[in-house]
């Protein structure tokens, strides 16, 4: 006798599985052998900022991808702490005003190149500082709104200023107990912004910058859009609510402000209520930034790598300047008659290697030799021409490197 058919069992509330949304780009790339690259590295990035400088004022719209690429390749290579160092000295050389109160507040070479290397190697450090208090507001809706135009009916300011000074407060002792976790590339790199802003400033404001030039970057331009957008650093998986959304915003200004060191909550007069908990921090802000600051006793080893595909990286940069080498040289020469003759430089120039070599590419090994002789005007320019050319042209007429 068959078995009676037994019925499908429901849940008792509607089934989600989940949602998956996939964006697929494939782009094939041959890669050789990281000695293929050496010398191609080494002229890019051990001979001077300047390279990388000129670079991004030839190609303005591809500035991002190739400060980033460069950055990259300085990390796998060991060599950011003396990378950015220089980029800092070379930027600060530039600048006539160096006003102490902008420093590393606008988007620059050294900003991007920062920003960079903070998201490659410290995504564990922000998580270790502000995670948990970033998750717990993101799980709980928390009445801490303090402005008056936006508080609801019926609600009580005090109240919500008792709650949002205890999150704060929270947070604060999270960030400070967070700074031995600081990674070892994070914190060779700042002692060295440190030392390169020690030779650009006098000593009467010297004091204040070199806490400034560190909490430039850990605060304003790592923690705090890291609470602004927890999903976008991996601190949640979801986008947070409105309301929560409203918490972080509030407790992102308050370690705003703490971190512009003055003391102070600044223009808006409904958070003039936080200035006792930023006046408080100040002074263990400052030892904080000595902490993380400091550079580490062991020297770089295996503690410091990071999962950069360094050849990848170097190869698409090859190819990326070797396609572009036209645009390059026809740069250079509507440079050189915007100087002499008043002609409009060229606006044509490649945002990425995209824009060079297409979507979904075959990017082929581009022989070194042939990366050198692009960037052969690019050196020229930034004034290292007498031991630069020689060792370029010794490379021209050798024959492709082939894949290892």
């Amino acid at each position: 006798m068959a078995d009676a058919a037994v019925p499908e069992a429901k849940p008792s509330i509607p089934f989600r599985s989940g949602d998956v949304h996939v964006q697929v780009r494939y782009d094939e790339t041959i890669v050789l052998g990281r000695t293929a690259y050496r010398e191609v590295a080494a002229l890019l990035l051990d001979r001077g900022p300047a390279p990388i400088f000129r670079l991004t004022e030839l190609l303005p719209g591809s500035t991002d991808w190739l400060v980033e690429t460069a950055t990259k390749i300085a990390i796998w290579r060991g060599s950011a702490e003396s990378w950015i160092e220089a980029l800092v000295r070379h930027e600060l050389g530039m600048r006539g005003d160096r006003d102490p109160t902008l420093l590393f507040r606008s988007t620059t070479v050294v900003t991007r190149a920062m920003d960079t290397l903070m998201k490659v190697v410290g995504l564990g450090f922000v998580d270790q500082l502000v995670g948990d208090v970033v998750r717990r507001v993101a799980s709980n809706e928390y009445a801490c709104e303090v402005d008056p135009t936006r508080l609801p009916p019926g609600n009580s300011i005090d109240v919500h200023w008792r709650a949002l000074t205890r999150l704060l407060q929270d947070l604060w002792q999270q960030v400070e107990a967070g700074a031995a976790s600081c990674p070892p590339t994070m914190r060779r790199v700042f002692c060295a912004i440190r030392r390169a802003v020690a030779a650009a400033f006098d000593q009467e404001v010297l004091g204040q910058v070199r806490y400034s030039c560190v909490s430039s970057f850990v605060f304003l331009r790592l923690l705090c859009p890291a609470m602004l957008a927890p999903r976008g650093f991996g601190l949640v998986c979801t986008v947070p609510s409105a309301a929560s959304l409203r918490t972080l915003t509030l407790l992102a200004k308050g370690l705003q402000c703490a971190a512009n060191l003055n003391g102070s909550i600044g223009k808006e007069l409904y958070m003039q209520p936080m200035n006792d908990f930023v006046r408080t921090c100040v002074p263990r802000l400052k030892d904080f930034i000595d902490a993380i600051a400091a550079p580490p006793d062991a020297p770089p080893g295996p503690a410091d790598t990071t999962p950069i595909d360094g050849e990848h990286e170097l190869a698409v940069l090859c190819a990326f300047v070797h396609a572009a080498r036209h645009q390059i040289r026809e740069a250079l020469a509507s440079k050189h008659r915007l100087h002499t003759h008043g002609a409009t430089p060229c606006a044509s120039m490649p945002a990425s290697p995209t824009e060079v070599m297409g979507r979904g590419a075959h990017i082929p090994p581009v022989p070194a030799h042939l990366a050198y002789a692009s960037v052969e005007h690019l050196i020229r320019e930034c004034g290292h021409i007498n031991d630069c050319v020689a060792h370029l042209h010794s490379h021209v007429d050798q024959p492709a490197v082939r894949a290892e």
